[in-house]
């Protein structure tokens, strides 16, 4: 909701969550990263529809502000924000060391996808479904995963579905 006075947004925990559970119809907004930090800017792009968004989605591009960076900037502004952690080219280490940094800030809400833009494979990058168990370990309190197919094919999607007692997940795999 936005403060009438100043202005300012507050996240009600898990809204998004919470308004699906109560069969109420969800808003998520999703937002790009300034090219640099530039808070002012990252701000108002999150607060583009002002409350109706239950979740504010910060996508992750290359050439711009790491969508963690962002994701941890409006959580210090009491923006729930969902990083989508991007995992296609990345290693295992450089994976374990984002999630560190998001429990360290409170990050709760992830997007755990592969991505659009091309990685090598190799021994050390992990799988989606691994990338997934190491979401899962790292950060623990009610985690939830959101699907959002990124598939500039059109090709069909395969879906898998799992809960948890602490969390909700659906993934897309292609």
């Amino acid at each position: 909701r936005v403060d009438a006075n100043s202005g300012a947004f507050h996240a009600y925990p898990m809204r998004f969550l919470r308004t699906l559970d109560d069969g109420r119809f969800a808003v998520a907004l999703e937002i790009l990263p300034p090219q640099k930090a530039l808070p002012r800017v990252l701000l108002r792009r999150a607060r583009l529809l002002g409350g109706a968004p239950q979740a504010i989605n910060v996508i992750q591009r290359p050439g711009r502000q790491s969508s963690l960076d962002a994701s941890i900037a409006l959580h210090q502004a009491g923006i729930e924000p969902a990083w989508h952690l991007v995992t296609r080219g990345r290693s295992r280490a450089e994976i374990e060391s984002d999630l560190e940094a998001a429990a360290t800030a409170g990050i709760d809400q992830v997007l755990c996808i592969l991505g659009d833009h091309a990685g090598t494979a190799g021994p050390d990058r992990p799988t989606i479904r691994e990338a997934i168990a190491m979401t899962r370990a790292r950060i623990s309190i009610w985690l939830r995963f959101w699907s959002c197919p990124l598939n500039m094919f059109h090709r069909p999607m395969n879906r898998m579905t799992a809960t948890a007692p602490t969390a909700r997940m659906t993934t897309t795999l292609t």
